[in-house]
């Protein structure tokens, strides 16, 4: 199945690789060494910060995809069926 749909999808999951990758990474940074600005903080402030990254990673993921979709005009319109319409 080779339609703009299935493209559109193909594309924004091989975007969220990197989305992803980078949202973990910064989380990385903020828990741990050298930056580690949440070392020292309770484990509910951690445990919010790797929540927020979580959804952070699907916002990034809805919005990519949002992004790519192709509109129903789009697709209508260079649609391999012709469309006709019954008196």
């Amino acid at each position: 199945m080779n339609t703009a749909y299935s493209m559109a999808l193909a594309a924004a999951l091989l975007h969220f690789v990197w989305e992803g990758a980078l949202a973990a990474l910064l989380l990385a940074l903020f828990l741990n060494p050298p930056f580690g600005l949440l070392r020292n903080t309770s484990a509910r402030v951690r445990y919010g910060a790797a929540c927020l990254s979580l959804f952070a990673m699907a916002g990034a993921f809805a919005l990519t995809l949002a992004v790519l979709w192709p509109s129903a005009q789009v697709g209508f319109e260079h649609h391999p069926i012709r469309w006709v319409t019954v008196p």
